[in-house]
């Protein structure tokens, strides 16, 4: 009997031993984590929470690496220098990323800056167009030397009883697209019906620019 409990004792303060091995290096791979500032500025504190002043050092920029050595509720003490013993800053965690995620992160935010980019130049082109009507269908004409592609059109938007729209895939350089009022419909399903409605305005919206008219 006396065999077993001295067995016992020695398999637990084997297990304590394990347990004690585990927690010093998890400690010691969080003090060692690096992540990396993910947004445009991010202030540094005193301490972990906003009463504390803000350090002087001033924001932290996007990409700017940090070298975690404690956590405390959400805020991280950091150093940016790995062998800088002295200074040290706090910072919101979630205003910082894993290195590991990090070029997901920059992959990520190059296509957003694509998509506005590309947003704004489309915003700011406008698009060389000619409608014309002959009472029961549309003459659109595309006379730049590109196509139109993702082309939204709509009858009178804005106006009263308006709001009809039509969508194609494309519209080719200088093609001229025929299309009978009636196929211009509202959200509801009701038809455009050019004996009871004037069309005085006429609208195209694409993936490459706009173009707003009115028609006599």
């Amino acid at each position: 009997m006396k065999q077993f409990f001295v067995g016992c004792l020695s398999l637990i303060s084997i297990l304590i031993f394990i347990l004690i091995i585990i927690a010093i290096f998890a400690h010691y791979e969080d003090r060692e984590e690096i992540r990396i500032c993910s947004v445009d500025a991010a202030n540094i504190r005193y301490g972990p929470g906003t009463e504390y002043k803000k350090d002087d050092k001033g924001p932290l920029k996007w990409g700017d690496t940090l070298y975690v050595l404690d956590r405390e509720n959400g805020w991280l003490r950091f150093r940016l220098n790995p062998n800088d013993t002295i200074w040290y800053g706090w910072v919101r965690k979630d205003l910082t990323v894993k290195g590991s995620r990090w070029e997901d992160i920059v992959r990520e935010r190059e296509k957003q800056l694509a998509k506005r980019k590309s947003k704004s130049m489309r915003k700011m082109r406008s698009l060389k167009a000619s409608i014309g009507f002959d009472g029961t269908q549309f003459m659109i004409v595309n006379n730049d030397h590109y196509d139109w592609t993702t082309v939204k059109m709509e009858i009178n938007a804005g106006i009263i009883r308006g709001g009809y729209k039509l969508r194609v895939s494309i519209i080719a350089a200088g093609e001229t697209y025929y299309v009978n009022a009636r196929r211009f419909t509202k959200r509801d399903g009701t038809m455009f019906n050019p004996l009871t409605t004037r069309p005085m305005g006429f609208d195209i919206y694409c993936d490459q620019g706009d173009w707003f008219g009115k028609l006599n």
